[in-house]
Order: structure tokens, then C-alpha cells, then sequence
């Protein structure tokens, strides 16, 4: 029978273990670690294009050899430049009242 001394060690060593484990758990998911990470990532590889001198203009990249942007991704560039990058899709927000609004209207019924 192992020693109530040894038993002990090892449940503190082994707690020790778990804690350590579910700090790195939590910092690895935490919203705010992961956010930072996402914008260093993204900041990394734009700098890199950049510095490689890939980041094409928005206008006459055909002409510099470069393959143009879709008009898509060309618009919405210019809108977040425009806005600084705080657009709001109204267009989305009315499609969205509009649907809680049939959801309360029907609710109501219903509930006659």
C-alpha cells in the first residue's frame, strides 16, 4: 500500500497539473486573447504583402499586371474606407425589424 505521504504529493503535483492545463484552456478560448491574435495574424500578413509590394490599388491594377479585384470587393473597400470601417447595412437592420415585427404580430395573435 503506497505511503499517505506519497498519495498526497501526488494529488497536490496532479492539481498543480490540472491547473495549469485549464489556464492554458482558458486563455487559448478567451474571446479577447483570440481577437488579438486574429489582428496580429492579420497585421502580419498585410505588412508582408506590402513589403512584397502585392497589395493592389483599387483602381488600374489590370494596367500594373496585377489581376483586378472584383467590383464586389472593390465597393465594400471604398465604403469601410469611406466610413472608417463602420458601416451599417441598413438594408439588413429593416430586413430584420420587419421579421421580429411579423414574429410580435403573430405572437399576439395567437395568444387571443
Amino acid at each position: 500500500m503506497p505511503d499517505p505521504a506519497e498519495l498526497q504529493q501526488q494529488i497536490e503535483q496532479t492539481r498543480a497539473e490540472l491547473a495549469s492545463t485549464v489556464d492554458a484552456i482558458a486563455d487559448r478560448v478567451s474571446p479577447k486573447r483570440v481577437a488579438a491574435r486574429t489582428k496580429i495574424t492579420i497585421q502580419e500578413k498585410v505588412d508582408d504583402l506590402r513589403s512584397r509590394g502585392t497589395v493592389p490599388a483599387l483602381e488600374g491594377a489590370a494596367s500594373a499586371g496585377q489581376e483586378p479585384l472584383p467590383a464586389r470587393f472593390i465597393s465594400q473597400l471604398r465604403e469601410a474606407k469611406r466610413t472608417g470601417g463602420r458601416s451599417v447595412r441598413w438594408d439588413r437592420v429593416a430586413i430584420v425589424g420587419g421579421g421580429i415585427a411579423l414574429i410580435v404580430v403573430f405572437l399576439r395573435r395567437r395568444g387571443r
